[in-house]
């Protein structure tokens, strides 16, 4: 009898703490659960003011699966050709052509007074548009199945954020274009191109300018000790990109600090949205992952894609520490929460001078392109004019009239300063530093990367 009941015992005791065990931890998981809500983590994994690490498709773009559909898409964005080209040997020629290409970029810099405009007005650069008024919003809105933005009691900021190379002429184009309905353009500049090398501060160096812009322009440089020790182009690029709002935006006081709910912008200098999607984005209740897609340009706005569009820029709003990245928002292109089309212009390659272009190759992120046999400049003309991949890798292009061309405002009203954006039919391809068969040296020409 009493080993019945001490049995009973055991059993009744051991099932009241395995009762208690499991309501313990049934508490605890709806303790993590709330905490992990609250902190919005489910939902925010890449944010934050770290920079997230960096996947394996980043380096090996090519092996990410993705719909037969935005394979062209995919190709443009990380410019993989279908198999890598043979190595070419370079010749004593070719050194002693990208040898003068590189001293021509440092000479491009000398008397840019001479091609610069000055005429532009203070209010069209100072003054920035705000809400349209409500009904008028709510029927622009409604063309792309958006509420307007609710709350209108307050000016709502769009910060426009991008990198600067030595695109002085695209920034020139870009701060005109967009400067009556951007607040503040964010510019960051690096003292080293994505590849590492050392190079100046263009844009610093020209400040004088772009100065009548200076009321909404928030530049910062990054220094040799802010820049990361990499060897790879893609992880410089990444880290500059990111740049753009973490070592800026905690520094922001006054009007320029950023409000919640308002407009944050990303593109890389020569994707320029249009004007009228500006105004979308100020007065329309955009998600946080916002895509503005863009006519596609090659060399100039001459030549069109063949394949369809591109998928940037992209926009977001502005959520304090919660507020996406930029890197991670520009490689979100193809999961947007909403779309704009047609919304901007891009012109990838658009340079006025055949040494631009060889400086380009030497400094961008996809460094298996920088190789001596695209480098030749008479092929880079020939390449131009007739609306061929420098790279070789077959993409389509479908020829403008020029009676039909989409440009932005600015460059109509500077047709002959900016030729080589509308016309490469000449026989040196209106490039400003090659004639007869040959590079020459140019003063007086902005200067792109």
């Amino acid at each position: 009898m009493p080993e019945k009941v001490t049995s009973l015992f055991f059993r009744t005791y051991s099932r009241r703490f395995r009762l208690r065990l499991t309501a313990l931890r049934l508490l605890l998981g709806i303790v993590l659960t709330i905490v992990f809500l609250c902190t919005g983590l489910w939902q925010y994994p890449e944010y934050g003011p770290e920079v997230p690490p960096l996947p394996d498709w980043y380096e090996h773009p090519e092996l990410v699966e993705v719909p037969e559909l935005l394979v062209p898409l995919q190709r443009k964005l990380f410019n993989k050709p279908p198999e890598p080209p043979a190595r070419f040997e370079a010749s004593a020629r070719h050194k002693e052509l990208l040898c003068t290409a590189q001293q021509h970029t440092e000479l491009l810099l000398n008397d840019l007074e001479k091609e610069i405009p000055q005429n532009a007005s203070a209010g069209s650069t100072t003054k920035t548009h705000s809400f349209l008024p409500l009904e008028e919003a709510e029927k622009l809105c409604a063309e792309d199945k958006l509420d307007a933005y609710p709350q209108r009691d307050h000016h709502r900021k769009i910060y426009d954020l991008f990198l600067v190379g030595t695109e002085l002429d695209w920034t020139e184009i870009r701060l005109h274009e967009l400067a009556p309905h951007v607040d503040y353009f964010v510019i960051v500049e690096a003292e080293r191109s994505f590849t590492n090398k050392t190079k100046p501060l263009y844009f610093r160096k020209n400040w004088k300018h772009f100065s009548k812009f200076e009321s909404k322009i928030i530049y910062h440089v990054l220094n040799d000790d802010a820049i990361i020790k990499s060897s790879n182009p893609w992880e410089h690029e990444r880290y500059q990109r990111n740049a753009l709002m973490t070592q800026v935006f905690p520094d922001l006081l006054g009007d320029k600090a950023p409000n919640q709910g308002d407009v944050i912008m990303v593109s890389d200098v020569d994707e320029i949205p249009r004007p009228e999607t500006l105004e979308k984005l100020r007065n329309c209740d955009i998600p946080e992952l916002t895509g503005m897609r863009s006519k596609f340009f090659l060399y100039s706005f001459q030549w069109q894609d063949a394949d369809g569009d591109w998928g940037h820029p992209q926009a977001t709003i502005w959520q304090g520490e919660r507020t996406i990245l930029p890197e991670a928002l520009r490689m979100s292109w193809t999961t947007m929460n909403h779309t704009f089309d047609n919304a901007s212009w891009h012109c990838t390659t658009c340079f006025q001078t055949v040494a631009e272009l060889i400086t380009k190759i030497e400094y961008f992120s996809h460094q298996e392109w920088n190789d001596e046999q695209f480098k030749e400049p008479a092929d880079i003309v020939r390449r131009v004019r007739n609306g061929t991949d420098v790279f070789e890798r077959g993409t389509p292009y479908v020829k403008i009239p020029q009676d039909q061309l989409d440009v932005p405002a600015y460059l109509k009203q500077h047709p002959e300063r900016f030729s080589y954006l509308l016309d490469r039919d000449p026989p040196n391809a209106n490039f400003r530093d090659y004639a007869d068969g040959e590079l020459r040296q140019v003063q007086g020409v902005m200067i792109e990367d």
